[in-house]
């Protein structure tokens, strides 16, 4: 009897492994890679529906979810930067205030880059990965900066100004302007 649960066993671990190969081998390349552009953030979704609109709708929403945590980790980090290099409460607040106004109305500027469909069982599998302009937003910011005269003052000294500073000249570049 011990013997009919290891065979039954090694032969679920099987069917289980391949089922999970044959899932791999249809994922498009491009999922598990992301590029690296700069002045881009990509993120990557994928979900599964018995319709292929509703699987590509959610795993648009997936990436959108990741993506807004990826900003959000990027403005935390800015914020740190701010208040180690400037040393103000007050105008790290300000910074903060301002930073969190602007990204949250750029949070929803990304666009589908690429996307894939592929059957899996009776449902569809759909992968897709978004792109967000990161200089475009910090472009805004930038502008936004600049009427705040204490904040645009004490700011334009940080290093992390001349880091936006550079995002958004090749975002300049890349428009054109």
């Amino acid at each position: 009897m011990k013997m009919y649960y290891k065979i039954t066993s090694v032969v679920l671990g099987l069917l289980f492994i391949g089922a999970c190969a044959s899932t791999l081998n249809k994922m498009p390349k491009w999922f598990l890679n992301p590029p690296q552009k700069k002045g881009y953030i990509y993120a990557n979704g994928t979900e599964k529906g018995n319709e292929m609109q509703n699987a590509l709708d959610e795993a648009t929403d997936v990436a959108a979810r990741r993506l807004s945590q990826t900003i959000e980790s990027d403005m935390e980090a800015n914020s740190k930067r701010v208040q180690e290099e400037i040393k103000d409460i007050a105008v790290t607040d300000v910074y903060d205030n301002v930073q969190s106004s602007v990204m949250a109305a750029s949070m929803n500027n990304w666009k589908v880059v690429k996307q894939d469909v592929v059957p899996e069982g009776s449902l569809y599998r759909a992968y897709v990965m978004i792109e967000w302009n990161k200089g475009a937003a910090y472009d805004i910011l930038m502008e936004k900066f600049e009427a705040e005269e204490e904040l645009n003052q004490r700011f334009r000294k940080t290093e992390l100004w001349k880091d936006m500073k550079k995002e958004v000249d090749a975002y300049r570049k890349r428009r054109g302007n």
